[in-house]
């Protein structure tokens, strides 16, 4: 008698997590939002995709790399540029505090990606001068975006960067000093061969 009520509770157990658990997916499922097609959705969806933390933040690193260099190239034309600066500029702060807090963690991420590619490329006597020299130029492109390349009118970084570093050193120090231990040693290294190619391409460009 025992034995069958032990396995009633046990039936009946596994029977509550299984829809319990059923019932989470569908929930998930139905909370996460659907990926924007980048070529035509509207400012708004793409915004909301980006800010809502089942998201962007939820996609695959790869898949995030993606939709970034995406969101880019649509957002480096004129128009779309001043139609998201427009959009951002109307919003609520908390919409636009969860996009900076989301493109914050992508970059924090991918930093550290790059840290560890140049210490093995070091490590394999590879040529990290070029790593090193192609990360600056891209760096460098960003922050022309994100500044509207001099146009105030496509300028994003008062609505992108509020409350962060607007110049690409400083953000960098705010990467690294928000790490573990041994995370800060990583990046350490990495930031002062970036800085010594830096100075190294400046002596090179200077008359």
């Amino acid at each position: 008698m025992r034995r069958r009520h032990s396995a009633l509770i046990g039936a009946c157990l596994g029977a509550v997590i299984a829809v319990a658990y059923v019932g989470y997916v569908a929930y998930d499922r139905a909370a996460t939002p659907a990926k924007p097609n980048l070529q035509s959705a509207s400012v708004g969806e793409v915004v909301a995709f980006v800010a809502n933390e089942r998201g962007l933040a939820r996609l695959p690193k790869y898949e995030q790399d993606q939709f970034l260099v995406a969101w880019k190239t649509r957002y480096s034309q004129d128009e779309n540029q001043r139609a998201l600066k427009k959009y951002l500029e109307g919003a609520p702060e908390q919409d636009r505090a969860a996009v900076r807090d989301v493109l914050y963690r992508i970059a924090r991420r991918q930093f550290f990606e790059d840290a560890r590619d140049y210490t093995k490329l070091k490590n394999e006597n590879g040529n990290v001068y070029g790593f090193l020299a192609g990360k600056l130029a891209a760096a460098a492109a960003e922050t022309a975006w994100v500044k509207g390349n001099g146009d105030p009118t496509k300028d994003l970084s008062g609505v992108m960067a509020a409350g962060l570093p607007r110049n690409p050193e400083d953000l960098t120090k705010l990467i690294v000093s928000d790490t573990t231990p041994e995370e800060r040693v990583l990046g350490e290294q990495y930031l002062n061969a970036l800085k010594n190619v830096r100075e190294q391409e400046k002596k090179r460009s200077s008359p």
